[in-house]
Formats: C-alpha cells, sequence, structure tokens
C-alpha cells in the first residue's frame, strides 16, 4: 500500500500526484523521440512495438501507488501504458477530435494524463487519484477499497475508452446476421460490416477480432453459425501443468449440450441435444488471451495454480483459426497480468516489456524492478498481452474502408442495409477520406488462397 498523497516528494494537483526520479531534469520532452503524426483521419497506426528510442533515458518506468486495493486497476493500466500504437494515438493528441458527442470523455482524457506522465517525462511513481475516483464513481462493481478481479476492470475500461471514442455518433445494437446458406467468409464479412456500422474507435482497430460460433441440432443435423466480436480470448485451463496450446485447444473443442442445458433447435421446434463450438476467425493486432483461473460455483469461488507455459516470441495460431489470414498470425509477448495469493487475499502485479529500450520490467505498485526475459514465463500469469508481428500498420477498422479488413474476399458482397447503413454513416464522427467503397457493398480484395470463395 502507498501513501503517497502525503508525502512531501510529490508535485502535481488534486487530479494527479508526481514523485519524479532523484536527478531526473524538468524537461525531457526535446530528448524523446517524437509520436508519429496522426490525424482523426488516419488509416493506420504505425507498429513500433520493436522501436527503440534515446539510450540515454528511459521513459515508461513509473509505478503506480495504490490508494488501497487498487493493484487491479493499476497492473491493468501498466499492460495498456505499455500498448505502443495506443499510446501514439493518444500522445499525437487524436483523441480530442474523436470524443464521441455523447460523452464528456473523462476517462478517457484523465487515462491521456496518465500516459503523458508516463512517457514524456521521468517519475518514480504516479498517484492517479481522479482517474481511479471516475472508476469508483461510475463503476459500482469496482467499489473503493474492495478485491477486484483485474480482468473484469480490464473489460470495463477498454469498454468505456471505446464508448467515449466512438466514431459511430449515434450508435445502436447490430443486428445478428443469420446464416443463410452462404459461405462462412461472406458471412463473416457482413457481420463485421454490421458491427463496424455501429462500434468504430481505436479500440476496435487494435484489440477486437471475430469468432465463429456453431451449434449443431443432434436430432436433426439443424447448424446454426454465428460470426460474434471479442476483445480477449478467455480460455480454459487444460490441467495442473499445460502450455498455451493446450488451452486454445481445449477453447476450440466441440462441447456436448445435453440435460438442462439441450438448445432450442429452430427447426425441431424443441430442446434438443446439440453440439457447441468456438472457431478462431479473425484475430486483431493486440490479443488479450484471459487465463481462466478462477471457477464459480454456488457456494465459492476456488482458484487453479496451474502453471501455463507460454512463449514470449513467435506464438503462432495459424492451426487454430478456420479461415484463411491476410497476414500471417504470429504474436510477440509484450506484457502479462499475474495474481499471486488466493481469490481471497490475492495480490495484481504487471511485466512488461518497455517500448523505449526494448528491456522487461516488474511494476508492483509503485515500485518497478528490471527482470530478465526467463522471469517473464510464471506461474501467476493471468492475463497475457500479444501483438501481431508480422505487419508493418495496424489498419484503421470502418464499414467504408473494407478494404483494410482482415477478411479476405475475391467478388462483390451486397449487403441488404444500405439504408440503415446511410443513416448510421450520417452521424459519423469523422468523416474519412480515400472513401473507395460505396456504402451497402464491399470491394474485390485479392485472395491468394481460394478463387471461389
Amino acid at each position: 500500500m502507498g501513501s503517497a498523497c502525503c508525502g512531501r516528494n510529490y508535485e502535481g494537483n488534486e487530479r494527479m500526484l508526481l514523485k519524479r526520479k532523484r536527478g531526473s531534469s524538468e524537461d525531457i520532452s526535446t530528448l524523446l523521440s517524437p509520436p508519429p503524426e496522426l490525424t482523426k483521419n488516419y488509416i493506420g497506426l504505425p507498429n513500433r512495438f520493436e522501436h527503440q528510442g534515446s539510450a540515454s533515458i528511459c521513459v515508461g518506468l513509473a509505478g503506480i501507488e495504490n490508494l488501497g486495493n487498487t493493484c487491479y486497476i493499476s497492473s491493468a493500466l501498466q499492460c495498456i501504458l505499455n500498448t505502443q500504437p495506443l499510446i501514439d494515438y493518444f500522445l499525437a493528441g487524436v483523441h480530442e477530435d474523436e470524443i464521441n458527442p455523447k460523452f464528456s470523455g473523462e476517462l478517457t482524457r484523465s487515462f491521456v494524463e496518465l500516459a503523458k506522465a508516463q512517457w514524456l517525462s521521468e517519475y518514480e511513481s504516479i498517484v492517479p487519484r481522479y482517474l481511479i475516483n471516475l472508476v469508483w464513481e461510475t463503476a459500482a462493481q469496482f467499489e473503493a477499497g474492495k478485491q477486484n478481479d483485474c480482468h473484469e476492470f480490464l473489460s470495463y475500461f477498454l469498454d468505456q475508452i471505446h464508448e467515449e471514442l466512438n466514431r459511430v455518433a449515434r450508435p445502436g445494437t447490430p443486428s445478428v446476421i443469420e446464416n443463410n446458406g452462404e459461405k462462412d467468409e461472406r458471412q463473416a464479412a457482413k457481420a463485421w460490416h454490421e458491427y463496424l456500422s455501429y462500434n468504430c474507435s481505436v479500440i476496435v482497430d487494435l484489440f477486437q477480432g471475430q469468432l465463429k460460433s456453431t451449434l449443431k441440432c443432434s436430432e436433426c443435423g439443424f447448424i446454426s453459425a454465428t460470426f460474434d466480436v471479442f476483445m480477449y480470448l478467455s480460455v480454459p485451463i487444460a490441467k495442473k501443468s499445460c502450455t498455451l496450446e493446450d488451452c486454445l485447444l481445449e477453447f476450440t473443442k466441440e462441447e456436448i449440450l445435453d440435460g438442462p442445458e439441450k438448445w432450442f433447435c429452430p427447426c425441431c421446434n424443441q430442446k434438443c441435444k446439440a453440439t457447441k463450438k468456438f472457431d478462431l476467425w479473425k484475430l486483431p493486432p493486440v490479443l488479450i488471451i484471459h487465463l481462466k483461473r478462477f471457477k464459480y460455483n454456488k457456494c465459492e469461488i476456488s482458484k487453479l495454480e496451474s502453471f501455463v507455459k507460454y512463449p514470449t516470441a513467435n506464438l503462432n495460431l495459424t492451426k487454430y483459426i478456420l479461415s484463411n489470414q491476410k497476414e500471417p498470425p504470429n504474436y510477440d509477448l509484450f506484457g502479462t497480468i499475474n495474481h499471486s495469493g488466493t481469490n481471497q487475499n490475492g495480490h495484481y502485479t504487471a511485466t512488461c516489456k518497455n517500448k523505449h529500450d526494448q528491456k522487461w520490467y516488474h511494476y508492483d505498485d509503485e515500485k518497478t524492478k528490471r527482470v530478465n526475459l526467463e522471469e517473464t514465463v510464471t506461474r501467476n500469469a493471468y492475463v497475457l498481452f500479444y501483438f501481431k508481428n508480422s505487419i508493418d500498420q495496424f489498419f484503421t477498422q470502418s464499414s467504408r474502408l473494407p478494404e483494410y479488413w482482415p477478411h479476405i474476399l475475391s467478388k462483390d458482397i451486397t449487403v441488404n442495409n444500405t439504408e440503415n447503413d446511410e443513416q448510421r454513416s450520417s452521424g459519423l464522427a469523422t468523416d474519412f477520406p480515400n472513401q473507395t467503397a460505396e456504402l451497402g457493398s464491399f470491394n474485390t480484395i485479392d485472395n491468394p488462397f481460394d478463387n471461389n470463395i
């Protein structure tokens, strides 16, 4: 627990307290590599995860003070702060032009204040009091002083930032694209188009991918397939000692629905025994994998202490993905959230690869220490952060720019919701240039794998 609120060595104001590193200069911004020049109409965010800055200084190493059981917040924030393209976006100031008019943007702006303190100065520790108070005031599930789940906070925080930065001025709820006999890639692209018509932000660009969910009736053989958006993969832990591959295989394994979990088959018009299966379809530039360490039942919550071995570089997900990919699905680790202790008395920390000096650091509330690469793989890993290393640019995702989607298409696709698209697009907070796609249809994209999709 920190005691920074009354510490004499802290500067700042009621929003944020800052403890400057001993001997650091007042302004080091002129020594730092400038962020890329970006505008609200950006087509892509450059992949600079492995870009190394000046060797004379090292930023991004400030700890975040604990304000009373807030380690679940600080560990999640440290991993987000080390997500290079997102921080480039914020430091370039693009967010100010993209705040959705329905929101004040206070959570986003308070996080940007934290990002500037972390990456534009050399501080020993930071107390983001205003940001944490905002969380306590706006999210009842994160009550002040109580222990909470870091993954739940991470999900809430990214969702809120997305809402505040949603470029669709009048967002709504996407309709479900039903299986109508078309090939999967076409149905997936239509579902992605429908989703982007309501959701378009830097969070979508970087963190969101697509899953295929398949239900099959064991009585009549009827199949229902839908394509759903995900922000993270919550994978089961296969056994006491396993690998991340084992967990992904368990996640994509077919499940039998029987007894009380029977599925209501629309063809049989009754509840039937069925099979259910998830498949990875399109993966995002930044892949968050949540290891399901906590088991919930009516009486208690228990924790799985299994050691899950995961790669720190070149995680190749080809064999888990059902569809063709534009780029190889190869990923490098850049951050982990760790949980030690029990579900009743636990503690969260973070381990991240610093984008400035390319070295690994362990963040434990206000304390930060350098660690070796082999120390990043531990039995306490709870949430893993990977970035796609096979691309140089993370493209924007918009319903009007299908040429930048991850979907591989060889022929035009007609979408029967043009009127709704036009209505929603007229409310876009941002007008994209170079609109090469007509609303309601997809351009032809060369498919090197299959010309018959």
